[in-house]
């Protein structure tokens, strides 16, 4: 059996592109899971992470892509100095 071909966009995503008039003011979104659509060229997207926004600003290259590729939920590793306990 072949790969389904669909896209996933979120209509959340593409509402709020219609209705956002001024594209440096960043766009909301939640949705992780939605692929970035060509109407959001030039946009600049704040996608949760699961603890805050991270700033993505849409070009050609990411067309395709899935929004939560470019909004990393891990976090670096840091232990303490030794004998600070």
């Amino acid at each position: 059996m072949s790969r389904s071909s669909f896209a996933f966009v979120d209509h959340v995503v593409l509402e709020k592109i219609a209705k956002s008039k001024n594209k440096k003011k960043p766009i909301k979104i939640w949705c992780r899971d939605s692929k970035i659509p060509k109407e959001a060229v030039g946009y600049t997207f704040s996608i949760h992470n699961g603890e805050g926004f991270f700033n993505l600003q849409v070009t050609e290259d990411h067309i395709g892509f899935r929004f939560g590729e470019f909004a990393s939920t891990r976090k670096i590793g840091v232990h303490g100095k030794a004998g600070t306990h």
